[in-house]
């Protein structure tokens, strides 16, 4: 189990378009994975999302702190680098997340992500990096906080 997190955590360290490929070592041929955006069944439409989601983005890679593994379940807490020309100018932005993983299969070489959901805030990611949005979610965040 151990060496299966440590992949993961390998692979996001260096994710990119090249090694999408890759995401079949570590991801079950029946993936179900979950984020704030979509619920996907099967690897074939996990790798087809993630290249379309790195479609324009000139870095993608996460850093991760200690991961908490408990039998076949695992969480584990990241932070995306991500730059996209469209979202503030193509700098650089952070995205706090956490990931939580369900393993399937024997020790060892068969052993694969089954279940995957990832929690992060969408707007962090995307809307308030948006010329436009970005002001109006800024604004009703401030009005929030002041109530």
């Amino acid at each position: 189990m151990k060496k299966l997190v440590d992949d993961i955590i390998q692979l996001y360290c260096e994710f990119d378009h090249a090694n999408l490929d890759a995401l079949g070592d570590i991801y079950h041929r029946n993936i179900v994975f979950v984020d704030p955006v979509h619920r996907l069944k099967g690897l074939d439409d996990l790798v087809s999302y993630f290249k379309s989601t790195m479609q324009g983005t000139s870095e993608c890679v996460f850093s991760f702190s200690s991961p908490i593994v408990d039998g076949t379940n695992a969480c584990l807490e990241w932070q995306m680098h991500y730059r996209h020309p469209k979202l503030k100018g193509g700098d650089r932005l952070t995205l706090d997340g956490v990931s939580r993983v369900q393993i399937a299969g024997e020790q060892g070489a068969d052993m694969r992500i089954i279940y995957q959901r990832d929690y992060y805030d969408l707007g962090a990611m995307l809307y308030e990096h948006i010329p436009v949005l970005g002001r109006v979610v800024g604004a009703l965040k401030n009005r929030l906080a002041v109530q």
